[in-house]
């Protein structure tokens, strides 16, 4: 069978894109592995992309597109679109469809998904510009809707003090294209990262990762902001390790949120539910990452490890759900 790569074209100088390099090494190489025949399909916001792919992807005619497109031209509100036209043109492809990606793309609309099933997620209302009257209580955080890898996320975007709140929301809104802005009651407790795999039988859930926030002045934010992600000289990154070793926390409480996460949204293939505690220890999930980050230093190929899963194990399984 031969396997089509499809990735974005990195913005230069944008960490959180860059990334997608490191994505694609560890896909080529599982698919190398594997012994198994693809081809790189590297898409950009220009005049006429969609029909060049199509046209590229016809002559190759694979059997899969393995999907790694997180958005286009530096969008991330068109990471779903991609899915769409592989559908639309017939082609089975990785992770999750399309109307999966747009649920969980749009981090208001999932939080609605959320709240209607019975998922415990923090306290939310949308600024979408001009006057306001917040109904959210501070401490709250306040973040682009459609943004993904903490962009747009930093101190200053824990508001303790509601007179800030609506010079932040109005500062990402215009930052952000003007598009809707997310201001979220802030749960103070401990965060967990829960990695999801889909096997024949179900689905697995690899051993949880637990973010530590050491050496941290007391009175400094504990959010895993920009900073704790990309920049790797900073504080926060340096600071922020992972634990599959955590203290004690209902720990069945959060895998089974994170498996109701997996069907009401009905993710396939690959999925990572994040959550923080509250001071009772109620876990609330805080995003749902359809088809996450999966580089060789990601936090879900961390937690693949820990359960006894290389990466080769990993692409390959990610490539029988998109055929089952």
């Amino acid at each position: 069978m031969k396997i089509a790569v499809v990735y974005n074209e990195p913005d230069k100088g944008s960490l959180d894109s860059m990334d997608i390099l490191d994505e694609l090494s560890t896909v080529t190489g599982g698919l190398d592995g594997l012994g198994l025949d693809y081809e790189v399909f590297p898409v950009a916001a220009v005049p006429g992309f969609c029909a060049g792919l199509l046209s590229g992807l016809e002559k190759f005619s694979p059997g899969l597109v393995f999907n790694l497109v997180e958005g286009v031209g530096g969008n991330y509100r068109l990471h779903p679109a991609m899915a769409a036209l592989f559908e639309m043109a017939g082609y089975p492809h990785t992770g999750s469809p399309y109307d999966v990606l747009l649920a969980t793309t749009d981090k208001t609309m999932a939080k609605g998904i959320m709240k209607a099933h019975g998922i415990k997620t923090p306290d939310w209302e949308i600024y979408k510009g001009g006057p306001f009257r917040p109904q959210v209580n501070t401490p709250c955080i306040v973040k682009p809707s459609f943004e993904d890898a903490s962009v747009g996320i930093d101190d200053s975007s824990l508001i303790i003090d509601a007179d800030d709140l609506l010079e932040k929301a109005g500062s990402i809104y215009r930052k952000f294209h003007r598009r809707p802005v997310l201001i979220e009651s802030f749960i103070p407790g401990r965060e967990f990262n829960v990695s999801l795999l889909e096997k024949p039988d179900g689905v697995e859930v690899f051993p949880l990762a637990e973010i530590l926030f050491t050496n941290w002045p007391d009175k400094k934010p504990k959010i895993v902001n920009y900073n704790a992600k990309w920049v790797e000289d900073s504080f926060e990154y340096q600071n922020t390790p992972r634990t599959f070793a955590p203290a004690p926390a209902p720990f069945g409480e959060i895998r089974e949120t994170a498996l109701r996460c997996w069907d009401i949204f009905n993710l396939r293939g690959y999925a990572r539910v994040d959550m923080r505690l509250d001071a009772e220890g109620t876990p609330y999930v805080i995003e749902v990452n359809a088809n996450p980050c999966i580089a060789p230093w990601s936090g879900y190929l961390a937690a693949a490890k820990e359960a006894g899963c290389g990466p080769r194990d990993v692409m390959k399984r990610i490539i029988e759900s998109a055929l089952l």
